[in-house]
């Protein structure tokens, strides 16, 4: 098998070297994911959902504990280590991470259907982003051309039910989009986990999501409209049979967001959008490994504003404020000794081309914490076209990732936690070897993190203790990204990436548990027409880093290959067939130390427009 996916790997790369005029390629650290992209992939019927369309992008990274609803964490060019709090999540400006721990769920993005584009910006950050290593950009449909409602669903193992319902119009300078999704699954139960815990099998870890959400927006006058976009998650999950306060041991959420969101636009010399956001957050954990959480109430809340502005002289001017407020209390165990942190931040861009061919941007950004120092971070990126075909990037930034409330709350109490500070560079190229046709970037990026706010368990007498402290060591993190896209006909197109990733610490030399694999490859045909449309993808991955046991060595996960299929019929205008099928070579491959990926997992569904 492995000799056939490696022949497919080269007839995919002896034809893929990249087509995309896609501002993904325009910046060194930046790549979009299109709404097309979501839907050719028929992502929304992948148990991973969004995830499932991120972790095939270089420099990427999904670490998943394997069942639906556990915690998946995204590790951009080999950050964050240990769990997603340092990625920072935008919904149309407003950020999905919690009031507690700073991560996120990425189960709790709107409904593909209802998302323009996703863009994920690699360290090194632009000035804009405060308070995170990387960033990922969730862009929701701007725009409603006609009246259209539609239904899917689908079906396949694990017991999962998948179900979409959207509907969206206008009603004059009125647009709506609203959209219902829902997940069921039972996947796990009696899966037997892998060397060494062969001995052991998952319980109950069934897992349920609904998630409606809605969008209304209002053209103000010829350049301006107001939006506002809501959403409400609701989530269940069994962790095990094991009875804990009377009860399976389960985790219960309830989410709701709102953001009302403000756009002037005059041409293309001013734009200025504002935000008003707020998420509230309901988390009930009934675990017996977390005995002292039981009821969590998280609040962020806050408003943000960036205006854009040409200049004479080719001066490109953007600026922006940025006010959070996180706040969180525990109600039923111990409570909280902090229950609420604010930051104030403010940046400031310039990108200016003094001649054609060269761009120059100049950023700086000031963050202001309630519970810590505050931080100056700089950042500069060159572009330069020698010829007319190949674009040369460079970045340099300094970034920080502010402590959330759960590391402010237990910190080492002889030192005052301060942020983490990451900064480094890439450098590249950007090639458009035959135009709107075939595209190549290679990239290389050097990261360096030092103050690592990291959690230390102390069992020296005269009682054991556990708190949040800056580590005096450095995480350095250093690769290559090789991305191409091709795009022969209008019938076929394609991609090709691969990363080498080496994350270590420093100056012992360490290898960090949690590591990505030091090669990923990640290759994809699609082949559409009027009535069909279809999708092979190949993913590998080399060894990696595990889970490193408290007080023992750290694991090596093995090597993986994998071959995901993805197909629409058009039957009707109104009715399409669509499925999915992950991991066709069946094989059980690890992220996680112990914790098995699923096999093969075939979904088959179908949607209805009216």
């Amino acid at each position: 098998m492995k000799g056939v996916v490696m022949t497919i790997l080269l007839l995919i790369a002896g034809n893929a070297l990249l087509h995309a005029e896609a501002d993904s390629l325009r910046y060194s650290n930046a790549l979009v994911v299109t709404a097309e992209e979501l839907r050719e992939g028929v992502y929304g019927y992948d148990l991973f959902d969004v995830l499932a369309a991120l972790w095939n992008k270089a420099g990427i990274t999904v670490k998943s504990s394997s069942d639906v609803g556990a915690e998946d964490w995204l590790l951009i060019r080999g950050y964050p280590r240990d769990s997603g709090r340092n990625v920072l999540v935008l919904i149309d400006g407003m950020p999905l991470n919690d009031g507690l721990s700073g991560a996120n769920e990425f189960a709790h993005l709107p409904p593909i259907e209802l998302i323009e584009k996703i863009i994920v910006y690699r360290p090194p950050l632009p000035a804009r982003f405060g308070g995170a290593h990387a960033a990922v950009e969730i862009v929701t449909r701007q725009t409603v051309k006609e009246y259209r409602s539609e239904v899917s669903g689908g079906y396949g193992q694990y017991q999962s039910l998948l179900g979409a319902l959207q509907t969206q119009g206008r009603l004059g300078n009125l647009q709506y989009q609203i959209l219902v999704d829902y997940l069921r699954t039972a996947n796990l139960t009696g899966v037997r986990r892998t060397p060494p815990k062969e001995n052991l099998v998952y319980g109950d870890r069934s897992y349920w999501i609904a998630k409606p959400a809605g969008k209304i927006s209002y053209k103000v006058g010829a350049h301006s409209n107001i939006s506002l976009f809501v959403q409400y998650v609701k989530s269940y999950k069994l962790f095990s049979d094991q009875i804990f306060r009377d009860q399976k041991e389960f985790r219960e959420r309830d989410l709701s967001m709102v953001n009302l969101n403000y756009r002037l636009i005059l041409g293309n010399r001013f734009t200025l959008t504002s935000a008003l956001f707020r998420t509230d957050e309901t988390y009930l954990l009934n675990l017996k490994q977390h005995p002292t959480v039981r009821d969590q109430k998280r609040v962020v809340q806050g408003t943000k504003v960036d205006a854009f502005l040409a200049l004479p002289g080719n001066h490109r001017l953007s600026a922006g404020v940025f006010f959070l407020d996180n706040n969180a209390r525990e109600r039923l165990a111990s409570p909280l000794a902090l229950t609420r942190t604010t930051i104030l931040g403010v940046y400031l861009e310039n990108r200016w081309q003094p001649i054609q061919k060269v761009g120059i941007t100049l950023g700086l950004r000031y963050d202001d914490h309630s519970e810590t120092t505050g931080r100056w971070n700089p950042s500069v990126a060159l572009e330069l076209q020698p010829l007319e075909r190949l674009t040369l990037q460079g970045r340099w930034s300094r970034s920080t990732r502010w402590p959330g409330l759960s590391e402010f709350a237990i910190q080492e109490p002889s030192q005052k936690l301060q942020g983490e500070q990451m900064q480094g560079y890439d450098v590249g190229f950007h090639w458009r070897m035959i135009p709107r046709r075939v595209t190549m970037r290679l990239t290389y990026f050097h990261l360096t993190l030092e103050n690592e706010s990291r959690f230390v368990l102390d069992f020296s007498p005269p009682f054991p203790r556990a708190y949040y402290q800056n580590a005096d060591d450095r995480i350095q993190s250093r690769g290559v990204e090789l991305e191409a896209h091709w795009n022969w006909s209008r019938h076929w197109k394609g991609y090709l990436n691969y990363t080498f990733n080496e994350v270590r610490r420093r100056p012992s030399g360490t290898p960090l548990a949690y590591s990505p694999p030091r090669n990923l490859l990640n290759s994809g045909i699609t082949y559409s027409r009027r009535q069909f449309l279809g999708k092979i993808e190949v993913r590998y991955g080399g060894e990696a880093q595990g889970v490193q046991a408290m007080r023992g060595r750290p694991t090596v996960l093995e090597s993986w290959l994998l071959i995901d299929l993805a197909f629409q019929l058009r039957l009707t205008k109104q009715f399409h067939l669509l499925g999915h099928i992950s991991n066709i070579t069946d094989q059980t491959y690890e992220t996680f130390d112990g914790r098995p990926m699923f096999g093969r997992t075939a979904i088959l569904g179908a949607r209805m427009m009216f």
